[in-house]
């Protein structure tokens, strides 16, 4: 006869025992994937920091210093001598833009009050050594290929506010929503090109200028010999000419003696209409000194025409008085000589 067992006293889960086993379970896959999400909206934060970085140094160059204690010069300012519009200028060139190439300096005997050409009397020196390479250099930000816009760490666009003297940049940050209050990884995330981190001020800066010709150059009634800088900056005016600024010197007074040297300082100042080089900033970059002679010795800049005020030329027979300078923002400015030979 075959027995029977039963059963007694199994053990197992219990129905509410189950319920508690799946919220835990479902609690730590919450907490879980909440630290991925942290750590993947960490990364996406630290990313658009780094992109950041990439654009200031896309505006103002490398930082670090190159050789010789001087930094290297790059940059969008370093080569068209102002802020761009937007960040798309950094990956686009504008319309407007001449092309990067080695081109000649362009000297305007009768700029405008802030010494801007206005492609009026103009001139430039000869001679290759003269030449600076400047324009639109191309990408100054690099985008992978099949990708035609620079976003920020979670692919969003940003939020630019230039003006003629800052440049900022903001991420909106995750929720895409340019808002102070955001809290988290929401904040926008914003930087700054100031005005110090681009131009420096030329207002005071002295150069030496020695005659060693081997014979004097004289000066006839109110003549005298100035000291121009010549600046580069891209515009919308597609004309070499129009794209210079020059910041002159004050005058050697009298003849400039074989084997003399002078100290010169910008800008000028003074004279009859009392409008001269308002604006003595200038963009981080190399630009190039030049002699000028002024053969009335009277105002330079002074925002009329040439023929009312003063003949400034770049110097006949000598212009290959010239120097190329570099400025650096936060550093002191070139001690330079410019030789008469």
């Amino acid at each position: 006869m075959m027995k029977r067992f039963h059963l007694t006293n199994s053990s197992g889960f219990t129905l509410i025992e189950l319920l508690l086993v799946v919220v835990i379970l479902s609690m730590v896959a919450f907490m879980s994937l909440a630290a991925v999400e942290n750590g993947s909206d960490q990364v996406r934060y630290e990313d658009t920091r780094n992109r950041l970085g990439l654009v200031r140094t896309g505006i103002v160059g490398e930082r670090g210093p190159a050789f010789n204690g001087q930094r290297l010069l790059s940059g969008y300012v370093a080569d068209n001598g102002l802020l761009p519009l937007n960040i798309n200028g950094l990956t686009t060139q504008p319309a407007s833009y001449d092309g990067f190439a080695s081109i000649f300096p362009v000297f305007d005997s009768d700029p405008d009050a802030n010494g801007i050409n206005d492609a009026t009397n103009t001139s430039s020196p000869t001679g290759d050594a003269h030449r600076l390479f400047k324009g639109y250099r191309g990408s100054y930000l690099l985008l992978p290929a099949g990708v035609t816009a620079f976003l920020d760490g979670w692919g969003n666009a940003w939020t630019e506010t230039p003006t003629v003297t800052t440049f900022t940049s903001t991420s909106p940050g995750k929720n895409n929503i340019v808002n102070p209050a955001d809290v988290d990884y929401e904040r926008d995330i914003p930087d700054t090109i100031t005005v110090d981190d681009w131009r420096i001020d030329a207002g005071g800066w002295q150069i030496t200028v020695t005659n060693s010709s081997g014979s004097d150059l004289t000066v006839t009634g109110s003549q005298c010999y100035r000291v121009s800088l010549l600046v580069y900056i891209n515009d919308a005016d597609q004309a070499n000419n129009f794209n210079w600024k020059r910041l002159t010197s004050e005058c050697i007074s009298g003849n400039v003696v074989n084997n003399t040297s002078y100290v010169l300082t910008f800008p000028v100042t003074g004279g009859g209409t009392g409008s001269y080089q308002p604006d003595t900033n200038i963009p981080q970059g190399e630009h190039l000194l030049v002699l000028v002679n002024d053969s009335d010795g009277t105002d330079a800049h002074n925002d009329t025409s040439e023929s009312m005020y003063d003949s400034d030329t770049v110097t006949a027979g000598i212009q290959a008085v010239s120097a190329h300078v570099n400025f650096y923002t936060r550093a002191a400015r070139p001690t330079t000589e410019l030789v008469i030979r």
